[in-house]
């Protein structure tokens, strides 16, 4: 076997064993988030309306809300999912309150849904969320977000940490005077005090760093065996045995990669 051809060969399996590493890896960061969720957990999307912003925004927010509760350990469900689900049942489209939200509890198995409202003129955003327990019927909690003189993106970072705000606090906790639930958020302060206050924050912020240890943990055992192979690959190839140097490299090349990976989704979150 000529040189050129086990280079060849030891790097289709460096990336075969990259590609494995960092599928096996999400495999099981995903097993680990099913495996802690409950039904508890569990937070469906029911609908977001859009008011003089464009749909594309619409569902921007939907992905920075699942994208940011995912990393606190909770598991979304999307509008479309949820929609999907609902089709064909004797639910009312439109319906975000009340007696007509059973039959989403019975067709979607969601005790809690989120129900979104985002508004626009010129370069001023209010969005209203709010979330409703699906068996009752009845608002749990709400956050209402003004964002005067900023950007669509700007709107929808400071409402996807009003959601966070919204499901860490104790049901509740946020009701006025006027009964609504609604708690009024004017700016990034207040609501950072309030997101860090409670125990159920502190919970999940605990969750979110086991979940950076364990990836950080199995990021460096693969560096470290990646590491190993490399050695060992080098020192094979220093005593002149090709094949096996070669097949070394590529395999602590893999595994390194697959590390790498590890480590970086540990620092995304």
């Amino acid at each position: 076997m000529t040189r050129a051809r086990v280079n060849r060969s030891a790097a289709r399996i460096g990336a075969a064993l990259a590609i494995l590493g960092c599928a096996g890896w999400s495999a099981r960061a995903g097993a680990g988030q099913e495996g802690r969720a409950d039904p508890a957990d569990r937070i469906g999307v029911l609908e977001v309306a859009t008011y003089g912003v464009s749909v594309a925004a619409g569902d921007k927010f939907e992905q920075s809300v699942e994208e940011t509760l995912t990393g606190v350990g909770f598991r979304v469900v999307r509008s479309k999912v949820v929609q999907q689900q609902l089709a064909g049942s004797n639910y009312v489209a439109g319906c975000t309150f009340g007696p007509c939200l059973k039959e989403v509890r019975t067709r979607t198995g969601l005790r809690r849904v989120l129900v979104a409202r985002i508004q626009g003129a010129g370069q001023t955003y209010n969005v209203i969320v709010s979330l409703v327990d699906t068996e009752s019927g009845q608002l749990v909690s709400q956050v209402a977000v003004p964002c005067p003189v900023c950007t669509v993106e700007d709107a929808i970072s400071t409402s996807t940490l009003a959601v966070v705000e919204l499901l860490t606090k104790k049901s509740g906790a946020g009701s006025g005077s006027g009964g609504g639930g609604e708690a009024a958020l004017g700016g990034g302060a207040a609501l950072g005090g309030a997101a860090h206050g409670g125990r159920e924050l502190a919970s999940l912020s605990e969750r979110l760093e086991r979940r950076r240890r364990d990836a950080r943990r199995t990021g460096w055992i693969f560096v470290a065996g990646g590491a190993v192979g490399v050695a060992l690959g080098g020192g094979l190839l220093a005593a002149d045995q090709t094949n096996p140097g070669m097949t070394s490299l590529g395999l602590g090349g893999g595994l390194a990669a697959a590390g790498l990976t590890a480590l970086l989704w540990s620092s995304s979150f």
